[in-house]
C-alpha cells in the first residue's frame, strides 16, 4: 500500500530508490517467517492432493454417468445396481411429472416435481406400475 501511495507519475508510476528505502513495514522474526512459509507450502500440497482427488472423482462420475444410463437405442444400461434387471421403459414426460397450469405458476419457476410411480388422472394420483 505504501509503495502505491509513494509512487509518482501520470502514466506508469515510478518509485524512487530513496522513497523505497524509507518504506516502513512490519516483519515477523526469521523463525516465524519460516513457519508461515512452511504452513502455506503444506496447505498448497494439501490443495494439490485434494485437486487430484477431485479430478479423479469427476472422472469416475463421468464414466458412471455413461454406464448407468442406456446408450441411444438400447434399453439396458451397461452397469446396474443389484436387484435390477428389467429393461428401461420409454415414457412421455407428462406421465412421470406434474405440470401446473399456466394460471397456477409462480412468478419464479422453482422446479418440476418428478413422481415416483404415480400419475395424475382426473385430479387424483394413480399408481402407474
Amino acid at each position: 500500500k505504501q509503495v502505491k501511495l509513494n509512487s509518482e507519475g501520470t502514466g506508469q508510476h515510478v518509485l524512487s530508490l530513496k522513497k523505497f528505502k524509507n518504506i516502513v513495514a512490519l516483519f515477523p522474526s526469521k523463525t516465524e517467517q519460516q513457519l508461515i512459509g512452511k504452513f502455506f507450502a503444506n496447505l498448497d500440497s494439501l490443495i494439490t492432493l485434494h485437486q487430484r482427488k477431485l479430478d479423479n472423482l469427476n472422472s469416475i462420475k463421468k464414466s458412471m454417468l455413461d454406464k448407468l444410463f442406456p446408450k441411444k437405442g438400447e434399453k439396458y444400461p451397461e452397469v446396474r445396481f443389484e436387484g435390477f434387471t428389467g429393461e428401461w421403459e420409454q415414457r412421455k414426460l407428462h406421465e412421470v411429472a406434474i405440470f401446473n397450469p399456466k394460471s397456477e405458476l409462480p412468478n419464479v419457476f422453482e422446479y418440476v416435481v418428478l413422481m415416483d410411480s404415480y400419475y395424475k388422472e382426473d385430479g387424483n394420483y394413480t399408481e402407474m406400475w
